[in-house]
């Protein structure tokens, strides 16, 4: 298992040294990466839907473990991906030191249960940590090996965060004295149960030469690295400013909710520079802020003051990068790369770090890196759906159907339903108001679920809607009010229209008129009442009819570490993928 670890790192990093930014050597880079003795940088940039690269960062970081000699530290928000919860345990099965802190709320998840199976969870100097319970979310994804070598990226190494929402991350390496003992000291804290307030200040110089390229880096809440850092430098931009966020809060209000100095928003409205250009995902567009009391989040305020934005359809409503540039059509452009969201939490209660970057190479592969997803952003999104002219076109699918709901540990059983839809085209498909119908015999009585307005669904994007009651799922895109249950006992269809006034073209079909879904468990779903277990039907080609059931399958999961979006009740009862590919 050692040699695979080695051969995927060596086979990743050969696929990124070309576009790597940052220092190179001239030395052998397999082995300058591997003794961790060479300054060295390699970054990596991943996007949502097509054009991902979750595989490079999950190799990446499962290369960063294995490699270790002597100790692997770790601090994440969340962890399921089998490799590297694999990786771990190897490394501690050869005797390497392993100290893993995570946040508290992801408590009972697939990764908490594994990790806590074979790291300590008891005594003066256990080896598995958790804090920042409650608003406080722990967003440093951070791994130091033989502190002197890092992985750090703005998601969690989740199926959710590696694959389904833009990200950065970076693997990087020095001798210990220089900017790995800055995430060293960092992730030691997460890794004694020091998160949060509870934080030391870490007293360290904050600059840092990886070879020839400077990196600034800043931990929050206790070096307030947004408030008293990033939004300072904002309003002394002189060309551009540029944002993309996942949660584009305010971060500053006064007593009465207004705006005001040193909040981002306030600060980019107000700055000099000609240029401005913000791009937010769906769920910093469309959610209102929940610490205003007008409720008016950050890109709706700009964009009552003059200052359009984009957004990023089918997002997750998590995090996933937040990035500043600042001039970057000049000679001198800066880069701000945070884990955490802008809000008002980021430098109260949310752990997370902040790296500034002016090495223009490094600079001008964000700026790239911005520009794709401002390319894969929509300028405005219409509260209309588009509309389908050819029925059965299948542009978007059912992709996968929960229409027995769900089992709780004491058996309880729940309606909580969910459904799922893929985009199988290369553009963009407003599906704001697009109906999803169930029923039996050709007859489609019952109204599921309506798409609410300004729903864009993105090129081969999955999007989930869930039951807005008893939700078991750990993220949803939409969790959809006046739900109407899917009749368990007779339903053998369910149908996808585009709600079109006057139109309802069907997009789509899921099942055969006739053959109820409960009639076949091996393809169509599973309700077992006496093993009180629960299995979605997924399709099987996501290009191929769905009224065929042979284009069918219940979920075939077999453990909760495969049940990688449930919540911590519902992962041992209820099976199915929403969220990422389907199980085979």
């Amino acid at each position: 298992m050692q040699g695979a670890v080695r051969n995927a790192f060596a086979a990743l990093f050969f696929s990124l040294l070309v576009a790597s930014c940052g220092p190179r050597h001239k030395e052998n880079p397999l082995l300058s990466l591997l003794l961790g003795t060479t300054p060295w940088a390699v970054p990596v940039f991943s996007y949502a839907g097509p054009g991902n690269q979750g595989t490079n960062m999950e190799n990446l970081l499962v290369a960063t473990i294995g490699t270790a000699t002597s100790s692997i530290q770790c601090g994440f928000q969340d962890v399921n991906l089998g490799s590297v919860m694999n990786a771990l345990q190897f490394a501690k099965s050869r005797g390497i030191v392993v100290r893993v802190g995570i946040d508290e709320d992801n408590r009972n998840m697939p990764g908490y249960r594994r990790l806590s199976g074979f790291l300590s969870t008891q005594g003066d100097d256990h080896e598995f940590w958790l804090g920042n319970s409650g608003s406080g979310q722990a967003y440093t994804n951070i791994c130091v090996a033989d502190k002197s070598r890092v992985f750090i990226s703005t998601a969690p190494p989740t199926m959710q965060g590696f694959y389904s929402e833009p990200a950065f991350a970076m693997y990087f390496q020095d001798e210990e004295t220089e900017l790995p003992r800055k995430f060293q000291s960092e992730v030691d804290l997460l890794t004694h149960g020091s998160f949060g307030s509870n934080k030391q200040v870490l007293n360290r110089r904050n600059y840092y030469l990886l070879s020839d390229m400077e990196v600034g880096v800043y931990f929050a809440p206790k070096e307030s690295a947004f408030e008293k850092f990033t939004v300072t430098r904002v309003k002394q931009a002189r060309t551009s400013i540029q944002i993309f966020s996942s949660e584009f809060f305010s971060n500053e209000l006064d007593g009465s909710s207004f705006r005001e100095a040193s909040d981002l928003a306030f600060e980019t409205r107000f700055a000099a520079a000609p240029t401005k250009q913000v791009v937010v995902t769906t769920y910093a567009a469309q959610t209102a802020d929940p610490d205003a009391s007008g409720g008016v989040n950050s890109a709706n305020y700009l964009a009552s003051n003059g200052i359009g934005y984009k957004t990023m359809p089918g997002s997750w409503p998590d995090n996933g990068v937040n990035l500043i540039l600042l001039d970057a059509n000049t000679n001198s452009p800066s880069a701000y790369v945070s884990s955490y969201p802008f809000s008002a939490r980021t430098d109260s209660s949310h752990d997370g770090f902040l790296l500034v970057f002016e090495y223009k190479p490094m600079v001008d592969s964000i700026i790239a890196f911005y520009n794709e997803l401002s390319a894969r952003s929509l300028s405005s999104v219409s509260a209309t759906g588009d509309d389908v002219t050819t029925a059965n076109q299948m542009e978007v699918v059912l992709s996968e159907i929960n229409w027995m709901g769900s089992y709780d540990p004491s058996g309880s059983n729940s309606s909580s339903e969910y459904i799922e839809l893929y985009n199988t085209t290369s553009r963009n498909i407003n599906i704001s108001g697009w109906v999803v119908q169930c029923g039996n015999g050709g007859a489609f009585a019952t109204t599921v679920m309506t798409a609410p307005a300004q729903t864009v669904i993105g090129p081969g994007q999955f999007m989930v809607f869930a039951q807005s009651t008893s939700n078991p799922l750990a993220q949803y895109h939409y969790q959809v009010g006046g739900w109407g249950a899917i009749p368990n006992t007779i339903t053998d269809q369910c149908r996808l229209t585009d709600g079109a006034a006057g139109g309802n073209t069907v997009v789509d079909v899921a099942g055969v008129s006739g053959v109820a879904f409960t009639s076949i468990p091996a393809r169509l779903g599973v309700n077992d009442s006496t093993n009180l277990v629960k299995r979605s039907m997924e399709r099987t080609d996501l290009r191929a009819s769905g009224a065929n059931t042979t284009n069918w399958h219940s979920n075939s999961n077999s453990s909760y570490l495969q049940n990688l979006n449930f919540n911590s009740d519902r992962i041992d009862n209820t099976f199915g993928t929403p969220g990422y590919a389907n199980s085979p």
